[in-house]
């Protein structure tokens, strides 16, 4: 809304007969074109129902031992397998879109903002959990923390260096192939998911012994109220510019003098 505020200031010396037939046609012509994602959404759905009962597990098992081993192993192989597609999917993409048409002069100055103010935070969590696990390396609790985080941080810079020039691409013709289509829908899925996870199991003190165990509960639980919510809003709003891409990529746009 305040990208878009008082930008079409010629629809108001419009007559209104003309702006009601224009909004019936625009009616008419309102489709959304799947093609090309099913396999990525089916993929994406099935992956979603995997996470829930990842989460309904971490939190049964958190409940009977918060100190069990079980609990890191669920919790932090979920993240691996979930950053693991996620970055398979960013770049398979990538690649799949190289062809398609650059435009230099569209601009979206307010959603690369956004992604980049928010990563901020989900780098700051990524550094401090990487300086706790490397403290305990030897540890499967740390062994775990350092590869989960290097994973997070890895990914999360791929898909934004992706969805920076990707949100300015359309396709030099009409394509009914779509390349890449089903992997940005799968990704789209997988950032989701990651919302989900970031959302109801990051935040938790049995998710985050290593880092509470080296920093202190009270320490830790300042900086977790800092860097999550930022990290929280990456996954929601990469969900956004995702959606964008996949709506209108694979569009021809009609070239303005």
């Amino acid at each position: 809304m305040w990208r878009h505020l008082a930008y079409n200031s010629e629809v108001k010396r419009m007559p209104l007969s003309r702006l009601e037939s224009n909004g019936d046609k625009r009616r008419r012509r309102l489709t959304v074109d799947c093609s090309s994602s099913s396999r990525g959404l089916f993929l994406g759905i099935l992956l979603f129902v995997t996470v829930i009962i990842s989460l309904k597990s971490f939190y049964s098992l958190v409940q009977v031992d918060p100190n069990s081993i079980n609990v890191v192993l669920i919790s932090h192989f979920t993240e691996i397998a979930l950053y693991t597609m996620a970055l398979i999917s960013t770049i398979v993409a990538a690649v799949r879109m190289k062809d398609l048409k650059f435009d230099i002069n569209e601009r979206a100055k307010l959603e690369e903002n956004l992604i980049g103010i928010s990563q901020l935070g989900l780098f700051m969590y990524g550094v401090f959990s990487l300086v706790a696990g490397s403290l305990e390396y030897y540890t499967a609790r740390g062994a775990f923390t350092i590869v989960t985080n290097i994973l997070m941080m890895v990914q999360a810079a791929l898909q934004t260096i992706f969805l920076f020039p990707a949100m300015r691409m359309s396709a030099r013709k009409e394509q009914s192939n779509k390349p890449g289509r089903e992997f940005v829908t799968f990704l789209l899925l997988c950032n989701f998911c990651l919302w989900v996870v970031n959302t109801f199991e990051t935040i938790r003190p049995e998710h985050n012994s290593v880092q509470i165990s080296i920093y202190g509960e009270d320490a830790w639980a300042i900086f977790v109220h800092i860097s999550v919510p930022l990290a929280i809003f990456y996954r929601f709003h990469s969900t956004v510019c995702l959606s964008h891409i996949w709506k209108n990529a694979w569009k021809a746009r009609v070239e303005t003098q």
